[in-house]
């Protein structure tokens, strides 16, 4: 691919094999885990020139970062929270308000406990 070829990634092949079940682990580790490795693929994803996420419903992405931002613990509420702040970087625009409202509900409401 040349410096000038744009480059679009479809962000559900970069999840970890067992992403769609982090909500309904019993492990914090675990969680954090799976959480740190998506993180961790955003991250590279980010760091790149000329790429771009597809246009595409990335639904169960959100909720599983939503249900992450409830969590109690604070170490897999804080990779939900980066995870969020790397889809904003990645998808911009793509993020519908209504989502974008819950994720700042969310914070705003466990920062107020």
């Amino acid at each position: 691919m040349t410096n000038l070829e744009h480059e679009t990634v479809d962000l559900m092949t970069l999840l970890p094999e067992n992403f769609a079940e982090v909500q309904h682990m019993t492990k914090i580790n675990a969680k954090k885990e799976v959480m740190e490795i998506f993180n961790t693929e955003l991250q590279k994803l980010t760091t790149r020139r000329n790429v771009s996420a597809k246009s595409k419903d990335y639904t169960m992405i959100f909720n599983i970062c939503v249900h992450m931002l409830e969590d109690k613990n604070m170490l897999v509420y804080l990779e939900a929270i980066r995870s969020i702040e790397l889809l904003s970087q990645i998808l911009g625009q793509q993020i519908k308000q209504v989502k974008v409202k819950q994720f700042i509900n969310l914070i705003a409401n466990k920062y107020a406990e």
